[in-house]
Order: structure tokens, then C-alpha cells, then sequence
């Protein structure tokens, strides 16, 4: 990376939300030897330009009005980024993309989830100038095998500027006791639809609640979080409020706190429908800790590529034993290390470069 001379500007949705993809760009611009600028669209109603720093990083929140957003994107686009910095999108970005690619910069678009901002999802919602935009975007990062396939069938023009970089996960954190004595089951992730919580909570009770371990779902349930469905929330908290003796609400945790559950967990229950590579999953196989996941999960299948992952499948509702068999094998821990954050960083930075020799 030492010779990539330029900036990144990372542009992000909720940067002081919870947002996986958010800290997923967050942990790329950690400790990089290059200048790195976040330019945030938050959720909640932004009147003015602020700029701010959270741990040495610069963090730029754009207005939400639609006037001051297009005349403040054009003022940072045309006078701020130069064009030898890089333009990473974390998601469709549409006013910032049209206006970037307008101006010519060296802009990489990340699809973070599958049916949201995959590009048969994107074509399918036709948003104006998508055809220029995708035309003048470098490189497009489909996350996993899946999302290659399906932008690959939407868009066969496109071919060569399609990539895998996978999400990463910070190795370094869970090298410490990673063979704690494993005690309870967990569910990490928001409590919403997609994750389908409600699910991981019936299939706990009808396959594991009657051997002793507790379940202890983690996770935000905030009315401010754009997927939180109130009724669905409240169908969770009946369901768990009938066992509350073996099933735990516990909200959201620090990340120690939530290191700690994956290092005694025999197992983390995964139903979500869609992702695009789920930090949780990564997190968890890191600390050896198995996932018990759906039949049709190609990418948690993606993810565990080559290990006994036929095993996790929910409908063959694994044993303690065998749950404890593949922990103890160090399998999971090794597959992650394909994921480690350092590779991946090292993957993007090498794009970068690709992308800036096209100026020269």
C-alpha cells in the first residue's frame, strides 16, 4: 500500500447506527497508511454539512434535504476529491455515484446485500442514469459467490469489472482463550424480519431447550433501525417471554462482551434470508464456535467451504456431540483465517492501485 499516494473516501449509510457495512469499511480504514474521509447519509435528519472525528477518523454527515445534499456533493466532488483519490461506495449511493462518476473520479461500488443493491435488484428499480452510472464505475465488489452470479447474469456487459472481496474479520481480536468450556446457544444480529429471529427462537425450543443451555439472543431492537417491524418484535418478545427461564433478550453488547458469548457458545443459530458475507458468522468461526444454518444458505455455505458445513444444516438438527467434534477440530477457526481482515485489506489496496494506473 505504499505506493498508493491518493485518498479513499468511504461512503457510507448510518455511520452512527448500526450498519455491518459500515463497520466493515470502518475496520478496512484501520490503522491505513493512506488518508481516509467518511462521507455519511444518516438516517435521521441531518440539516447542515457536520464534520466530526471518531477515533481519528474524519467523518463527514451530508445533508438530508435534497437542495443542500446535491449542493453539497458537487462542492465536495468537484473541490475536495481529486482525481487520483478513490471513491468506495458501501452500497448504492445514488445522488453521490451520479455525481461522482459525472465528475470522473475512480469510483468502486460494494453490494452489501442480496435483493437490496445486487445489480438485478438495481435494474429491476431502474433509478435514473443507473445505465451511466454502471458504465463509469470501475470496479463492482459482489461480496460473495452468489451475488457474482446474479450480477453476472444481469450484466453480462459488465463482466470484467466484477470482483469478490469478501467482508473481513479481525483475527488478531480472537486469538486470546478461544477454548472456553462452551455453555449456551446464541442469536446474534438485529431483531428484525430479515434476520428471522422469531425462527431461531421455535427451532431452539423444539430441538435444544429441554438439554440445559440457554439461548441468548444479541442484538439491537431499535425503532430507529429502517428493517425493525414492531409487530414482528413483539411476536419475538411473546414467544421468549413463554420460556424466560432458558431464553435471553440481552440487546446490544460491547464487542469483548460479545467476544466472550462466541468463546462459550456450543453453537450460533443463523436463519437470516439474505446477507451478503455476514459479519456475525465470520466473528463466530473465528472463535472455532459452529453455525447451525439453513439447507438453502448458499452464502454461509460459501463461507464454510471445505469443513464438514453439510452437518450445520438445520434440518439435521446436529448433536451436542457433533456441534463439539467440530469446535474442537480447529476446522472453523482455519477457514476464517481466510477471511482476516489484513488479506482483505491488502485485496482492496491492490485494487486501489489497479484503479489509479488507469490514470497514468
Amino acid at each position: 500500500m505504499s505506493d498508493f499516494n491518493g485518498r479513499v473516501f468511504h461512503f457510507v449509510y448510518n455511520y452512527w447506527d448500526y450498519s455491518g457495512a459500515t463497520q466493515q469499511a470502518i475496520k478496512l480504514s484501520k490503522g491505513s497508511e493512506y488518508e481516509v474521509v467518511f462521507i455519511n447519509s444518516q438516517k435521521n435528519k441531518v440539516l447542515f454539512p457536520s464534520c466530526n472525528i471518531d477515533n481519528e477518523i474524519k467523518v463527514i454527515d451530508i445533508p438530508t434535504n435534497l437542495f443542500f445534499r446535491i449542493v453539497y456533493l458537487f462542492f465536495v466532488v468537484s473541490f475536495k476529491i481529486k482525481k487520483n483519490d478513490i471513491c468506495h461506495f458501501h452500497g448504492f449511493h445514488h445522488l453521490p455515484l451520479l455525481i461522482t462518476t459525472f465528475f470522473n473520479r475512480l469510483c468502486f461500488l460494494k453490494c452489501t446485500l442480496e435483493g437490496v443493491d445486487d445489480l438485478k435488484s438495481l435494474i429491476n428499480r431502474n433509478p435514473i442514469f443507473l445505465n451511466y452510472i454502471l458504465r463509469n464505475i470501475k470496479f463492482i465488489n459482489s461480496l460473495n459467490k452468489k451475488i457474482l452470479r446474479i450480477n453476472t447474469e444481469s450484466y453480462s456487459d459488465g463482466r470484467k469489472k466484477l470482483v469478490i472481496i469478501p467482508n473481513g474479520v479481525e483475527i488478531s481480536e480472537s486469538e486470546k482463550c478461544i477454548s472456553n468450556t462452551r455453555n449456551c446457544f446464541i442469536c446474534v444480529g438485529a431483531i428484525v424480519p430479515r434476520k428471522n429471529v422469531k425462527d431461531v427462537i421455535q427451532y431452539y425450543i423444539d430441538n435444544y431447550i429441554g438439554l440445559g443451555f440457554p439461548l441468548y439472543i444479541i442484538g439491537p431492537a431499535d425503532p430507529s433501525m429502517s428493517e425493525f417491524n414492531h409487530e414482528y418484535y413483539e411476536e419475538c418478545l411473546e414467544l421468549v417471554g413463554k420460556h424466560s427461564d432458558a431464553i435471553f433478550m440481552i440487546g446490544n453488547q460491547s464487542k469483548s462482551q460479545l467476544y466472550d458469548y462466541y468463546k462459550r457458545a456450543i453453537a450460533m443459530l443463523f436463519f437470516s434470508h439474505r446477507e451478503g458475507t455476514p459479519n456475525v458468522v465470520l466473528e463466530a468461526i473465528s472463535f472455532n464456535c459452529p453455525v447451525v444454518y439453513k439447507r438453502r444458505d448458499e452464502v454461509v455455505s460459501w463461507i464454510l467451504e471445505n469443513i464438514e458445513f453439510e452437518d450445520l444444516f438445520d434440518d439435521k438438527f446436529p448433536s451436542l456431540k457433533l456441534l463439539d467434534r467440530i469446535s474442537s477440530s480447529g476446522l472453523l477457526r482455519r477457514r476464517a483465517l481466510e477471511f482476516d481482515i489484513i488479506k482483505i485489506k491488502s485485496i482492496t489496496g491492490k485494487l486501489y492501485l489497479d484503479m489509479m494506473g488507469e490514470l497514468s
